[in-house]
């Protein structure tokens, strides 16, 4: 769990109260940071990002069609009297989410985010994940019924930290070891190292002009989000 330093106190704060594990809830009190527990990993982020909610109601749009599946949405324009904003989270009435496994019910309102902002009036929304009532990517127990009501996560206006917490598959990160250039012609040295699949190469330059030494670090790295469903935002 990814997590603001205002959610790390005030699960510090809120876990206080509890009397086992004694050594953890002692070592959290003492430090002021999560340990460890309920079965997650914790690390403190300053740069945890806020969502703000749009201007729409919380329970007011509705669904304009049966049937519906895929990214978009269609929707009631009239139903939409305020703004959506990207990263909006919203459940709509009557569409539950599956176990991926067996496709049964979870008994839980699957959960959408809209893609990109939406503005009042609208008669779609983009969402993720895409509806899919059946098959063997389904996701959900069926498509929305024709009116079925949007009901959005949290208030209108209202700003939220959007804490990250995920399983070690959710995201993949490749770095791939980078082109070494010989010595002289200004290369000092040079000198690559790769640990646990972690490639950084270092460069000493020297700038005769300058009689200057330059040492450079360079990473070559890409990532994705390979299995997204292992990774939920905690807004808080």
């Amino acid at each position: 769990l990814a997590m603001s330093p205002a959610l790390n106190g005030q699960m510090v704060t809120g876990l206080s109260g509890l009397f086992n594990a004694q050594d953890k809830i002692s070592r959290q009190y003492g430090k002021g940071m999560m340990v460890d527990s309920l079965g997650l990993s914790y690390f403190m982020d300053q740069n945890v990002q806020a969502h703000t909610n749009g201007t729409q109601p919380q329970a007011t749009a509705t669904v304009n069609g049966a049937n519906q599946t895929g990214s978009a949405l269609t929707v009631n324009g009239a139903t939409i009297t305020g703004t959506i904003t990207r990263g909006t989270v919203f459940t709509i009435a009557g569409v539950f989410a599956v176990n991926p496994q067996n496709r049964e019910s979870t008994q839980q309102l699957a959960q959408f985010v809209a893609t990109a902002d939406v503005a009042a009036a609208a008669t779609s929304i983009p969402i993720s994940p895409a509806i899919v009532p059946t098959g063997q990517f389904q996701n959900v127990t069926g498509s929305p019924a024709n009116a079925a009501v949007l009901t959005i996560v949290g208030t209108p206006n209202q700003a939220y930290q959007a804490n990250i917490a995920y399983h070690r598959d959710a995201f993949t990160c490749a770095m791939v070891p980078m082109w070494m250039p010989r010595g002289g012609r200004g290369v000092v040295d040079v000198a690559q190292q790769t640990h646990k699949g972690v490639s950084i190469k270092v460069t000493e330059v020297y700038d005769g002009k300058n009689d200057e030494t330059i040492i450079r670090f360079d990473v070559l790295f890409g990532w994705a989000a390979t299995y997204p469903e292992l990774a939920t935002r905690v807004l808080a």
